[in-house]
Protein backbone atom coordinates (compact mmCIF):
# COMPACT_ATOMS: atom_id res chain seq x y z
CA UNK A 1 0.00 0.00 0.00
CA UNK A 2 1.73 3.56 -0.64
CA UNK A 3 1.99 5.80 1.96
CA UNK A 4 -1.03 7.82 2.10
CA UNK A 5 -0.03 11.92 2.73
CA UNK A 6 -2.44 13.05 5.44
CA UNK A 7 -3.84 16.39 3.82
CA UNK A 8 -3.90 19.18 6.62
CA UNK A 9 -2.66 21.31 4.71
CA UNK A 10 -3.91 25.32 4.42
CA UNK A 11 -5.07 24.59 1.32
CA UNK A 12 -7.14 21.87 1.66
CA UNK A 13 -8.83 23.12 5.10
CA UNK A 14 -9.47 26.53 3.02
CA UNK A 15 -10.95 25.10 0.14
CA UNK A 16 -13.36 22.59 1.76
CA UNK A 17 -14.39 25.46 4.02
CA UNK A 18 -14.76 27.60 1.55
CA UNK A 19 -17.43 24.67 -0.46
CA UNK A 20 -21.01 25.22 1.23
CA UNK A 21 -22.23 22.34 3.33
CA UNK A 22 -24.44 20.67 0.23
CA UNK A 23 -21.94 20.99 -2.21
CA UNK A 24 -19.44 19.45 0.53
CA UNK A 25 -22.26 16.48 0.84
CA UNK A 26 -22.30 15.85 -2.39
CA UNK A 27 -18.77 15.24 -2.55
CA UNK A 28 -18.35 13.32 0.67
CA UNK A 29 -21.28 11.26 -1.24
CA UNK A 30 -19.36 10.99 -4.56
CA UNK A 31 -16.23 9.78 -3.23
CA UNK A 32 -18.08 7.24 -1.41
CA UNK A 33 -19.88 6.05 -4.62
CA UNK A 34 -17.03 6.16 -6.21
CA UNK A 35 -18.23 8.59 -9.32
CA UNK A 36 -16.24 11.67 -10.65
CA UNK A 37 -16.54 15.26 -9.63
CA UNK A 38 -17.98 17.69 -12.57
CA UNK A 39 -15.06 20.21 -12.32
CA UNK A 40 -11.07 20.08 -11.69
CA UNK A 41 -11.10 22.19 -8.54
CA UNK A 42 -14.10 20.05 -6.98
CA UNK A 43 -11.66 16.95 -8.28
CA UNK A 44 -8.76 17.98 -6.18
CA UNK A 45 -11.04 18.98 -3.21
CA UNK A 46 -12.27 15.30 -3.31
CA UNK A 47 -9.09 13.73 -3.83
CA UNK A 48 -8.20 15.26 -1.12
CA UNK A 49 -11.13 14.46 1.26
CA UNK A 50 -10.63 10.19 0.06
CA UNK A 51 -7.06 10.53 1.24
CA UNK A 52 -7.82 12.56 4.62
CA UNK A 53 -10.51 9.52 5.08
CA UNK A 54 -7.67 6.62 4.22
CA UNK A 55 -5.46 8.51 6.95
CA UNK A 56 -7.96 8.12 9.59
CA UNK A 57 -7.01 5.35 12.29
CA UNK A 58 -10.76 3.00 12.01
CA UNK A 59 -9.82 3.07 7.91
CA UNK A 60 -6.63 2.17 8.48
CA UNK A 61 -7.39 -1.17 10.82
CA UNK A 62 -10.49 -1.63 9.07
CA UNK A 63 -10.21 -5.45 8.44
CA UNK A 64 -9.01 -5.76 12.25
CA UNK A 65 -12.99 -4.41 13.46
CA UNK A 66 -14.40 -5.01 10.55
CA UNK A 67 -14.42 -8.69 10.04
CA UNK A 68 -15.06 -9.74 14.13
CA UNK A 69 -18.01 -7.06 14.04
CA UNK A 70 -19.00 -8.77 10.98
CA UNK A 71 -19.14 -11.91 12.50
CA UNK A 72 -20.83 -10.87 15.65
CA UNK A 73 -23.81 -9.23 14.05
CA UNK A 74 -24.01 -11.87 11.75
CA UNK A 75 -24.39 -14.12 15.00
CA UNK A 76 -27.04 -11.92 16.55
CA UNK A 77 -29.02 -11.79 13.22
CA UNK A 78 -29.47 -15.78 13.39
CA UNK A 79 -30.97 -15.41 16.51
CA UNK A 80 -33.26 -12.43 15.23
CA UNK A 81 -34.52 -13.51 11.53
CA UNK A 82 -33.50 -14.52 8.53
CA UNK A 83 -34.17 -11.22 6.76
CA UNK A 84 -32.33 -9.41 9.42
CA UNK A 85 -29.21 -12.05 8.41
CA UNK A 86 -29.78 -10.01 4.79
CA UNK A 87 -29.61 -6.28 5.99
CA UNK A 88 -26.29 -7.39 7.83
CA UNK A 89 -24.65 -8.60 5.10
CA UNK A 90 -26.04 -5.60 2.93
CA UNK A 91 -24.32 -3.16 5.06
CA UNK A 92 -21.12 -5.44 4.96
CA UNK A 93 -21.05 -5.31 1.26
CA UNK A 94 -21.82 -1.42 1.25
CA UNK A 95 -18.63 -0.61 3.85
CA UNK A 96 -16.39 -3.11 1.41
CA UNK A 97 -17.72 -0.72 -1.97
CA UNK A 98 -17.39 2.73 0.10
CA UNK A 99 -13.74 1.51 1.24
CA UNK A 100 -12.99 0.38 -2.24
CA UNK A 101 -14.67 3.60 -3.92
CA UNK A 102 -12.65 6.02 -1.65
CA UNK A 103 -9.81 4.34 -2.55
CA UNK A 104 -10.09 5.03 -5.98
CA UNK A 105 -10.94 8.34 -5.48
CA UNK A 106 -7.79 9.44 -7.37
CA UNK A 107 -8.11 7.01 -10.15
CA UNK A 108 -11.60 8.02 -11.00
CA UNK A 109 -11.07 12.57 -10.37
CA UNK A 110 -7.76 12.10 -12.24
CA UNK A 111 -9.88 12.99 -16.05
CA UNK A 112 -12.14 15.36 -14.61
CA UNK A 113 -12.69 18.60 -17.27
CA UNK A 114 -10.96 21.90 -16.80
CA UNK A 115 -13.18 24.93 -15.86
Amino acid sequence: MPSIAIPEDQRFVSAWRALDSGERRRIRRLVRVGRPVTDRENAAVAVAYARYQRSRPWWRLFWLWFLPGLLFAIGVAVTIHPIVIGVVLAFAGQAILVRRNTGRAEAVNAAAPSP
